[in-house]
């Protein structure tokens, strides 16, 4: 394992393993796609386990052709701009067509609360982004609710005590 082992966060570009094509031509003939994958360490409440993220980035196909021209995109090569690949999870779809979120072992799709997960992998430079896991999601939309609903009944001090002691 230890050989294997890299924790550098480095994201590289990666040939689609069915086609073995680096740039993807997409729909429309300006923009094309490439795959990129990073390993990372996560923690799933105390338990930790090696992933490898993978996530599509598209761009303007003369910019794709120079880079790979100049070498600066390569299958297994790490990409020439810093960023890292983040997991968002919703109760809904990011894009129409979207399948829910299954479990490999069993094909069964993923619930939470009853609900089907959508799960969309994303490449970004900003390396304050987190991810954003539904569980966490949804505990966090249901504190902003108590919050919001505890400073709707909150009473300032003094119609406090003008009601308390009003005669």
């Amino acid at each position: 394992m230890s050989e294997i082992l890299d924790l550098s966060g480095r994201v590289i570009a990666t040939s689609n393993p069915e086609t073995g094509e680096l740039v993807r031509a997409g729909k429309n003939p300006e923009y094309c796609s490439i795959r990129v994958q990073s390993s990372v360490l996560e923690n799933d409440e105390g338990f930790w386990n090696m992933r490898t993220r993978s996530a599509t980035i598209r761009l303007n196909v003369a910019l794709a052709k120079s880079l790979v021209e100049k070498g600066l995109l390569k299958n297994g090569k790490e990409l020439p701009i810093q960023g890292k690949i983040i997991i968002r999870e919703s109760f809904e779809p990011f894009y129409d067509g979207q399948q829910e979120k299954i479990n490999p072992s069993t094909g069964e799709v993923i619930l939470y609360m009853n609900r089907p997960i959508y799960r969309q992998s994303i490449f970004t430079s900003n390396m304050n982004d987190k991810d954003m896991f539904i569980k966490e999601y949804w505990i966090s939309e249901l504190s902003e609710k108590a919050n919001k609903q505890a400073a709707k009944e909150t009473v300032p001090f003094e119609k406090l005590m003008e009601e308390e002691f009003a005669f």
